[in-house]
């Protein structure tokens, strides 16, 4: 199979899982931060607040803000405090957060059959 192909029957199956999840796509954006937000939460080091919206490569400090907030109000991540500190807020890929990731994992697995 073409790479090409590959990668069009697993973008078709990612959007065939939201729409049968009846769930709203999650921008490009907004996926990539969920991305950041997971790999570091899972390495043990999750990311702070302040940190995410310094990730220029992703976007401007002003739209990681509402990627961040819209991630939060569509239930992919929460904010949780660290020890003693109630100053510094982390994030954290929430349950619906995961599960999105792990239905993306499935489709990337199907679209190599």
């Amino acid at each position: 199979m073409a790479d090409r192909n590959f990668y069009l029957r697993f973008i078709g199956l990612v959007n065939a899982f939201q729409k049968d999840a009846g769930i709203d796509a999650i921008d490009s954006t907004s996926l990539r931060l969920l991305e950041v937000i997971t790999q570091s939460h899972a390495a043990g080091n999750p990311l702070k607040v302040t940190d995410a919206m310094a990730l220029g490569q992703i976007a401007s400090p002003a739209t990681m803000h509402r990627k961040i907030e819209a991630l939060k109000t569509q239930g992919y991540i929460a904010t949780e405090f660290q020890g003693e500190n109630r100053r510094a807020q982390y994030l954290v890929p929430s349950k619906q957060g995961l599960n999105y990731l792990d239905a993306l994992g499935q489709a990337l697995l199907q679209a190599a059959k």
